[in-house]
């Protein structure tokens, strides 16, 4: 099972970056990054603008009393 987590990319990208600098590259990577790239990452752009991208969610169920886990 596959699951994907939408972000709102400016909203990432300023929790994520301090240093405008830093948010410039990591914008023009993935505004360049290939096709198959931004298929995986289902990266919404508008007007050369990026305005959300998807990833991989993970889930964790534990059972306390034995220890066990599994990941979903």
């Amino acid at each position: 099972m596959t699951r994907k987590k939408s972000l709102p990319y400016d909203e990432w990208l300023n929790r994520t970056l301090k240093l405008d600098n830093e948010k410039i590259r990591v914008t023009n990577y993935q505004l360049h990054s290939s096709e198959e790239i931004q298929d995986y990452y289902d990266i919404k752009i508008s007007n050369n603008h990026i305005l959300s991208f998807a990833i991989d969610e993970w889930m964790i169920i534990a059972d306390q009393k034995t220890k066990h886990s599994s990941v979903l």
